[in-house]
């Protein structure tokens, strides 16, 4: 059985930036968890078009080729699915999060820094 390396950042809401880990075993995760300022958010273990991996709590953009458009959506942990999905502003899940189906995704924000982008 291959290792995979799960990525975390969390949000410092103080500081008003992220901090990045590579894996878990280098993470004192119980300091960050306590905390109320953090907002810890895992790596969906897929890459954007231009390489940057993408983070749940981030704002993506994605060209959805079945219906000819470009969305604009917020990446977020859907229980239901066991899984990570898009979510439109009201939480409600998108049927775009077939991760598969999308293309040309591209990171443009994340909902700390850049909530206006969901407006």
């Amino acid at each position: 059985m291959k290792n995979r390396e799960i990525k975390f950042r969390a949000w410092d809401s103080i500081s008003t930036c992220y901090h990045y880990w590579r894996g878990i075993e280098h993470l004192p995760l119980k300091e960050f968890i306590e905390l109320e300022h953090y907002t810890l958010e895992q790596c969906i273990g897929i890459k954007d078009k231009n390489g940057r991996y993408i983070y749940e709590g981030d704002i993506v953009s994605y060209y959805q080729p079945y219906a000819k458009r470009t969305d604009i959506h917020v990446v977020k942990w859907d229980d239901e699915w066991a899984g990570f999905g898009l979510f439109e502003r009201d939480n409600i899940w998108c049927k775009e999060s077939d991760w598969v189906k999308i293309m040309h995704i591209d990171v443009v924000g994340n909902i700390h820094a850049n909530p206006e982008l969901l407006k």
